[in-house]
């Protein structure tokens, strides 16, 4: 994978009054486009709002990348920079989502980027991208968290049934969280997705600054619902594969939860749609009764509106799951578990999602969703309306540049009284 940066040269208006936009640099661990995962979703659609602001964006990246994926970047930043990772020279006692993501080749781009005084304010997104930025700023930091991470790997580590796997899982967690909370005391602002995980991270860090900038909506008004009358037979599991909580959510779909569905309806469908399906996936999918692997999709709505229920049954996240977001958007039922409903809550208590943790309840939950169209129908629409009173994508952006301008006023205010950065 080769090193790709490349420059616009369109002018960016101002964002205040000063006549000066503000200078952006924003520092991830993938491209944010195209947006094809809940992570990617969030950045493009916060990014391409930031009206007024000048960002140049650093990224690393896992996987090979197409250039031609910076145009569309291009149209919102001032220049775009891409690196592959280098994990082989990590520290080998690192935490692994930092050795992960270890890129000298960025942190150095990073550090001319900061050098430069072309910056105001750096945004990283993820605290094992905050590593690329190291030392002194002398600007604002804002750390945007779309998980918690170390809460994930105590998800992991609970789910494991070998007591050595458990151990190690728990040890990997633990150094996760001192690292984690250590990027979260050089912030000066901290972003959660939700109001649980930014409770959760003010208990461990409690003299940092935590905000939300929610997962933002965009809803879509004319969508076929789903038929009040007749038998459904459709389910829908829609995801990025290559996040392993994803892929751990697929396993225990295809060997917990669905052989229970079929048994209630033996011609349910299962459909797995999304992006980057190990052989792992396509092999259990082919010898599981009724499961119809069709890989990533060129638009999200097409499988949507082909299914009667969708299904989240994630046992391991954080944060809002997009995925839920856009099946809502459509106006599909969904039967989620309670990872998968977080930050939902309104919806849930609007009766809008089907909530169900153990596989038994789960199952049953989606078989008596496929033969009772009524229902099904009535959970969408209940659903479909709570989701109009989500935050949008472009109130989410607002919070984000209210974030920033009391970020530069507050450090401008700091520099007026000769206090460090």
């Amino acid at each position: 994978m080769r090193t790709d940066t490349h420059t616009a040269a369109e002018a960016i208006p101002p964002m205040t009054g000063s006549g000066q936009p503000l200078r952006l640099l924003f520092v991830t661990t993938h491209l944010p486009f195209p947006p094809r995962s809940g992570g990617r979703v969030r950045e493009w659609e916060l990014l391409r709002r930031l009206d007024g602001v000048e960002i140049r964006l650093v990224a690393c990246s896992k996987e090979p990348f197409d250039p031609a994926d910076r145009a569309a970047l291009l149209e919102h930043c001032r220049s775009v920079d891409v690196f592959p990772v280098d994990p082989h020279r990590a520290p080998p006692t690192a935490p692994a989502l930092l050795r992960r993501h270890w890129c000298p080749a960025a942190a150095s781009v990073v550090r001319d980027r900061l050098g430069s005084g072309q910056i105001d304010l750096v945004h990283v997104e993820g605290f094992h991208a905050e590593q690329l930025v190291s030392g002194q700023l002398g600007m604002p930091l804002v750390l945007a968290e779309q998980n918690i991470e170390y809460q994930l790997g105590n998800q992991r580590a609970a789910l494991a049934v070998d007591k050595r796997e458990r151990r190690a899982l728990r040890a990997e967690a633990k150094a996760t969280k001192v690292a984690e909370v250590a990027a979260w005391r050089r912030a000066r602002v901290c972003i959660t997705v939700t109001e649980l995980d930014r409770r959760t991270a003010q208990r461990a860090a409690p003299t940092t600054n935590f905000e939300v900038v929610p997962d933002g909506v965009t809803p879509i008004a004319a969508v076929d619902g789903t038929s009040p009358e007749g038998r459904g037979s459709t389910v829908l599991f829609l995801a990025n594969y290559a996040y392993e909580p994803n892929l751990d959510a697929a396993r225990h779909l295809c060997q917990n939860i669905w052989p229970r569905v079929r048994a209630r309806n033996a011609s349910a469908e299962l459909v797995l749609a999304g992006r980057a399906p190990p052989e792992e996936l396509r092999a259990l999918a082919h010898a599981t009764a009724g499961v119809n692997l069709v890989g990533e999709v060129d638009d999200v709505a097409s499988p949507l509106r082909g299914a009667d229920v969708v299904v989240c049954p994630l046992r391991i996240g954080g944060g809002v799951k997009v995925k839920v977001l856009e099946a809502l958007a459509h106006r599909r039922c969904i039967v989620t578990t309670s990872i998968g409903a977080q930050g939902l809550e309104e919806v849930v208590t609007a009766g809008g999602l089907g909530v169900a943790d153990d596989p038994e309840h789960f199952a049953a939950m989606v078989a008596s969703y496929l033969a009772n169209g009524r229902a099904r129908a009535e959970v969408a629409e209940r659903g479909h309306q709570a989701a109009q009173r989500l935050p949008t994508w472009d109130e989410a952006a607002e919070r984000l540049l209210g974030i920033y301008r009391r970020c530069v006023a507050d450090q401008m205010g700091r520099i007026d009284a000769g206090v460090p950065a």
